[in-house]
């Protein structure tokens, strides 16, 4: 193989803190190890310094910033760029660098691949008609969610073709079975509306009835942190919750927690999910994105469809009756997960771009 066939150029639109930044660094280090040479241009300025700093880490100064806020300038540089590198593959890995990817590809006559990294309804819903544009292009797509996959075939009326790719998993250990467990229950993600927290603000406040010194942690950060944590305190549920942040260490906690929850209306394949599934935890969740590909009624979890508070709740309790059970669906979650490991991910991913 030539060295040109081994060198991948991703285009994604921010690094930020979400899943989508997890797995462009996972990917990353495991190409990497694979001797492939990969290189990222992050299209926007701004972002967090959390992925940042793992990939500046892990690249060095083959992780680009682009250094203008048009559209022209920064299209021209990375043209210029990867004219340089003369990559084998190019790659957009943000819902709307796809549009850029795609005319680079066509001017330099480089096989690219589009994104469609999250659910398609919540892009429907909530983008503008050029980030809209950006699902019609390039010809091949690459998907980590089957359900958004089912929605742009339609939306694209079967133009081109749409691979799938399942998000990977950092680590797959069983947990140590010694550790106290001192949480009853865990969340992790973003403050933001997709997230659907408010939901977890009224089970806390209907939890609490029956377990009075039930114990809930949830890691992350966002826009709506502040107004959550009033909505907390108005209703008197601050003993029953902490709130650290964003943190590092995530296994840490999950590993200290004894069930997963998670409340979100909109996902594509959920990573948090999926890292709770490898510390063995069972999962109560709502029906989004890819779920059913993880959680399964009454073997690792539940999977609350229609959403019902009051539901949710009965499962949580249901779960926190019987160790025997929780230890069961911990056991399954872990086997479920298994198959999701980087080796076999990455040789799809190979095979994609042949």
């Amino acid at each position: 193989m030539k060295t040109r066939d081994l060198t991948i150029l991703f285009l994604v639109g921010q690094i930020g803190t979400g899943g989508l930044e997890k797995q462009l660094y996972l990917i990353t280090k495991k190409l990497k190890t694979e001797q492939f040479d990969v290189y990222i241009i992050v299209w926007s300025k701004g972002g967090d310094t959390f992925y940042k700093g793992k990939l500046i880490e892990l690249l060095g100064n083959k992780l680009i910033f682009s250094k203008s806020d048009l559209f022209s300038k920064k299209l021209f540089s990375a043209i210029k760029f990867t004219h340089k590198i003369k990559p084998y593959r190019i790659i957009s890995f943000s819902n709307f660098t796809n549009i850029p990817v795609s005319i680079i590809g066509t001017l330099l006559g480089v096989k690219s691949y589009g994104a469609m990294r999250s659910s398609f309804q919540f892009v429907k819903s909530n983008y503008n008609f050029y980030l809209k544009l950006n699902l019609l292009v390039p010809r091949r797509i690459i998907s980590n969610s089957k359900e958004a996959i089912k929605d742009l075939k339609i939306f694209r009326r079967n133009f081109g073709t749409i691979y799938y790719l399942s998000n990977i998993v950092e680590e797959i250990d069983k947990p140590d079975t010694d550790i106290i467990k001192i949480y009853d229950s865990i969340s992790v993600g973003t403050f933001k509306k997709e997230k659907r927290l408010d939901r977890l603000v009224i089970f806390l406040s209907q939890i609490k009835d029956r377990y009075p010194n039930y114990r809930h942690i949830h890691l992350g950060e966002g826009d709506s942190l502040d107004s959550f944590k009033k909505d907390i305190t108005v209703l008197g549920l601050n003993r029953h919750i902490e709130l650290p942040g964003k943190v590092s260490n995530v296994s840490h906690y999950l590993r200290k927690s004894r069930i997963f929850l998670h409340f979100a209306e909109y996902e594509g394949m959920p990573n948090a999910i999926m890292e709770a599934m490898t510390k063995s935890l069972p999962i109560i969740t709502t029906q989004c994105g890819d779920v059913d590909e993880l959680v399964f009624d009454d073997i690792n979890g539940y999977i609350v469809k229609p959403y019902d508070s009051s539901i949710f709740t009965e499962k949580t309790s249901c779960l926190l009756s019987s160790d025997e059970r929780i230890s069961l669906f911990g056991m399954k979650s872990f086997k479920i997960i298994e198959k999701f490991d980087s080796k076999s991910i990455i040789l799809n991913l190979k095979k994609i771009l042949d």
